[in-house]
C-alpha cells in the first residue's frame, strides 16, 4: 500500500508515478485523514466554546451580585447618617453652602442644555429657575465662575424660549405638549396664566400673518391657512378653560426640588446637594397668577382674536381670488374652504359670521367671472371691424390647386377647404366663428357646472348639529345646494343677456354705418355672412333670446347688396357692353330675344362677382329682384332722367314686349295689364329656363 502522507504535489504527479489503482487508493486515504481531521477540529473548537460561554455566564452573576452589594451598602451609608432635618443650613459651614450652590448651578446648567436638546421643554424650565436662584444667591460671593454660568444660564433661557414660541405657534402641536410649552414659558418668564394666553393669540396671530403675507400665496395656501386659523381658535379655547389652570396648579403644589424629573436626574445629586443650600433656596416653590376666566370672558377673548384672525385671512382670500381667472380652479376653492370649514362650524367661536363672509367673497368672484366670461363675446365682435374695413375675398372653390390637397383622414383638409370656398367665409371670419364656438361651449360648460352644485353632498362634512342647531344646519345645507348655485347661475343669465344686447347693438351700428353714401358691397357681404353664422350658432345656443333687433336690420343689409348690384349694372350699361350684342333676326312671339339673355347672364355673373352661392339665399334675391327690375322698369315720370332716358335703358336690356314679360317673370313682377296669353307664355318659358339662371331661381338657402 501506498504512503497517504508521501509527498505529492499534485495530481498530475500522481497519475504520472503511480497506475490509476494506486491513485484511487490514494485518494481515499486522503480522504479518510480530512475527516479525521476535521472532527478533531470540531470537539476541540466546542470544548473551548462552552468553556468561553460558562466564563461569560459566571462574570454576569458576579456583576449583578457586586451591583446589588454596592446598593445595600449604599442604603446602609443612608440609614447611618443623620436625618436631613438635623443636618440643616443653620449648622452647615458656610464654605460648604456655597460649594453646593456652585456645584448645584454648574449641573443645573448642564442638566438645562440637554433638556434643552432633548426638547423637554418643562424640565429645561425648571433647571433654569433653579439656575436663577442659585446665581442670584451667589451674586454676593466673589466667585468668577458664577457670571459665566449666568451668561450660559440667559443663553439657554432664549433658546428655550425661541423654541417654546416655535412650538406654540406649530399647527402639528398635540394639546398636551402645548400646555407643557404653556407651563414652560410661565416658568421662565414668571407670567400670568392671562398673559400665557395673550402670548399664544400674538404667536398664532403672526404665524398667520406670515403665511398670508408671502409673495405667492396658492390655493393650498389659503386652505391651509383656513384650518389654522381653526384649530388655533380651538386652542386657544381649549388653553382658556380648565386645562393650563389646572396644570399650573399642579406646578405649585410642591417646592420645585421635589418633582420627580428633578429627582430622577443623578447628575444633579439632590439627595446630598439640597440639605446644604439655605432655607429660602431649599424651600422654593413656584407661584403663578391664575386667573380663572368665565364664560363670557373666554366669549370675549376667543371673539377678539377671531375677528382679527379672519380680517387677516377674509382679505388674503380675496386678493388671491383676484388672480383665479378659471371658474374651475374657483369652484375647487370652493369646495377646499367648505371642507375644510365645515366639519368645525358649530364648535367654532364665530362661525356664522366666517361663513357668510367666506360665502360672499365666493360669490362676488364668481359674479365678476361669470361676467368676464360672456364679456369675452364683446371681444370676439369688435374684431369684426377690421375685417369689414378690409374685406377679404375667399379663394373660388375652381381653382385646380384644391384637387391636389391630401385625402388623409378621411379628407378632412378638403372638405374644409370645399366647405370654406363654397360660404365664402375669409380666414379671419373662420377664426371669429371659431372663437364664439368655443365661447358658447364655455358659457355653456359654465352654467353645467353650477348646476351640479346642486347634487353636492355637504351633510357628511358637516359638524352634527344638536337639536336646537339643526334649523340651522339645515339653512346652511340649502344655502350651499340651492341658493349659491341659483346665485351663480342667475347672475350668469343677466350678464348673458347684457352681452346679447350688447351683441345686437354692435351689429345693428355696423349696419346702420353701411348705410352711409358710398360703396359699401363687399363690407355688406361680409357682414351679411358674419350676422348668419353667429347668429346661426347663438340661436342654436340660446333659444330663448329672440336677437330680433339684428333680424329687423337684415332687409337694410339686402338694400344696401341689392342697390350694389343696381349699381354695377349701370356701370354695364353706360359701357354699352350689351349694344354689341346683334338684334334678333326673327321676332318670335314665345322666346326671349339674345338681348335679354345676356342681360340676365350678365345679372348672375354681377351677382356671383359680388358674392358666392351662400350670400343669395331667397330673401336677398328678392331683394335684388325688386331692386334691378325698379331699374329697368321705371315707369313714366318716376325717374330722374326723364322719358327718353328711361325708353333707352328699356332697349339696353330688351328688344320685344315678350323679352319684359319675361324679364318681369323672372324678377316676380309680373305686369298685370299685358295680355293674358302673353304672360302665361313669359312664365311657362321662365319655369323651363330658370335653372340656366341658378342664382335667379329663387334663392338655395332659407
Amino acid at each position: 500500500e501506498m504512503d497517504a502522507s508521501e509527498g505529492l504535489l499534485s495530481w498530475q504527479e500522481t497519475f504520472e508515478k503511480h497506475s490509476i489503482i494506486e491513485a484511487r487508493s490514494i485518494e481515499k486515504q486522503l480522504r479518510l485523514s480530512i475527516a479525521n481531521d476535521r472532527g478533531r477540529l470540531r470537539n476541540l473548537v466546542g470544548d473551548n466554546y462552552r468553556e468561553l460561554l460558562g466564563t461569560a455566564d459566571r462574570i454576569v452573576l458576579v456583576e449583578k451580585q457586586t451591583r446589588e452589594v454596592e446598593s445595600q451598602i449604599y442604603e446602609l451609608g443612608q440609614q447611618c447618617q443623620p436625618p436631613a432635618a438635623q443636618r440643616g443650613a443653620s449648622k452647615a459651614q458656610p464654605r460648604r453652602q456655597v460649594i453646593a450652590q456652585l456645584r448645584l448651578l454648574q449641573r443645573s446648567v448642564s442638566e438645562a442644555r440637554l433638556a434643552s436638546r432633548q426638547k423637554e421643554w418643562l424640565l429645561c424650565s425648571r433647571l433654569i429657575a433653579i439656575a436663577g436662584l442659585l446665581a442670584k444667591s451667589l451674586g454676593e460671593e466673589a466667585i468668577p465662575a458664577v457670571r459665566p454660568l449666568g451668561r450660559k444660564a440667559a443663553a439657554i433661557r432664549q433658546a428655550l424660549l425661541l423654541s417654546v414660541d416655535v412650538k406654540l405657534s406649530s399647527p402639528l402641536s398635540e394639546p398636551q405638549a402645548l400646555v407643557e410649552a404653556c407651563c414652560a414659558y410661565a416658568f421662565v418668564t414668571s407670567a400670568s396664566s392671562t398673559d400665557v394666553l395673550t402670548h399664544v393669540q400674538r404667536l398664532r396671530l403672526e404665524k398667520l400673518r406670515k403665511v398670508l403675507g408671502s409673495d405667492k400665496v396658492s390655493h393650498k395656501t389659503v386652505v391651509d391657512a383656513l384650518r389654522y386659523l381653526l384649530e388655533s381658535l380651538q386652542v386657544i379655547k381649549n388653553l382658556a378653560g380648565r386645562s393650563l389652570l389646572e396644570a399650573l396648579g399642579s406646578l405649585q403644589k410642591q417646592p420645585i426640588w421635589e418633582s420627580e424629573a428633578l429627582q430622577s436626574l443623578e447628575l444633579l445629586d439632590l439627595k446630598s446637594l439640597v440639605a446644604l443650600l439655605p432655607e429660602e433656596i431649599r424651600a422654593f416653590t413656584p407661584l403663578f397668577k391664575r386667573r380663572p376666566l368665565a364664560p363670557r370672558d373666554v366669549h370675549q377673548l376667543l371673539e377678539g382674536w377671531s375677528n382679527e384672525a379672519r380680517a387677516l385671512w377674509l382679505s388674503s382670500l380675496e386678493q388671491h381670488m383676484l388672480s383665479t381667472e378659471s371658474y374651475v380652479d374657483l369652484l375647487q376653492l370652493r369646495q377646499s374652504l367648505y371642507g375644510t370649514f365645515l366639519p368645525l362650524y358649530f364648535s367654532t367661536p364665530g362661525g356664522s359670521d366666517l361663513f357668510e363672509a367666506v360665502r360672499k367673497a365666493i360669490e362676488a368672484r364668481m359674479h365678476t367671472l361669470a361676467k368676464n366670461r360672456c364679456l369675452a363675446l364683446s371681444h370676439i365682435v369688435s374684431r369684426f371691424d377690421s375685417s369689414l374695413r378690409r374685406p377679404e375675398t375667399a379663394p373660388s372653390l375652381w381653382q385646380p390647386e384644391l384637387a391636389k390637397l391630401s385625402l388623409n383622414d378621411g379628407g378632412q383638409t378638403l372638405l374644409q377647404q370645399v366647405w370654406g370656398r363654397y360660404t365664402g367665409r375669409s380666414r379671419s371670419q373662420t377664426k371669429a366663428l371659431r372663437r364664439i364656438t368655443r365661447w358658447i361651449s364655455s358659457v355653456q360648460d359654465m352654467q353645467a357646472e353650477f348646476d351640479k352644485l346642486r347634487n353636492s353632498r355637504w351633510r357628511e362634512h358637516l359638524e352634527e348639529a344638536d337639536d336646537e342647531q339643526e334649523d340651522e344646519a339645515q339653512e346652511i345645507l340649502d344655502t350651499l345646494t340651492q341658493t349659491d348655485p341659483a346665485s351663480y347661475a342667475g347672475h350668469l343669465q343677466k350678464a348673458l343677456l347684457a352681452v346679447l344686447a350688447a351683441y345686437e347693438e354692435k351689429v345693428s351700428g355696423s349696419v346702420d354705418q353701411l348705410g352711409l353714401p358710398g360703396d359699401h358691397i363687399f363690407e355688406a357681404v361680409s357682414l351679411l355672412r358674419v350676422i348668419r353664422d353667429s347668429l346661426n350658432l347663438l340661436q342654436r345656443a340660446f333659444r330663448d333670446h329672440r336677437f330680433d333687433q339684428v333680424r329687423g336690420k337684415l332687409p337694410s343689409l339686402y338694400g344696401i347688396i341689392a342697390n350694389g348690384v343696381v349699381a354695377r349694372l349701370a356701370e354695364w350699361e353706360s359701357a354699352e357692353v350689351g349694344s354689341t350684342i346683334p338684334p334678333a333676326a326673327s321676332s318670335l312671339d314665345d322666346v326671349p330675344s339674345p338681348r335679354a339673355v345676356a342681360f340676365l347672364q350678365q345679372l348672375c355673373a354681377v351677382m356671383l362677382d359680388i358674392g358666392n352661392m351662400d350670400i343669395w339665399s331667397a330673401d336677398v334675391v328678392s331683394a335684388t329682384k325688386s331692386a334691378v327690375a325698379s331699374y329697368i322698369f321705371q315707369e313714366e315720370g318716376e325717374g330722374e332722367d326723364g322719358d327718353g332716358d328711361n325708353s333707352k335703358r328699356r332697349g339696353h336690356f330688351m328688344e320685344t314686349a315678350f323679352d319684359e314679360a319675361y324679364l318681369r317673370t323672372a324678377f316676380g313682377q309680373p305686369r298685370l295689364s299685358a295680355a293674358e296669353s302673353q304672360r302665361k307664355a313669359a312664365e311657362a318659358y321662365w319655369a323651363r329656363t330658370h335653372l340656366l339662371f341658378g342664382v335667379l331661381a329663387g334663392g338655395l338657402h332659407k
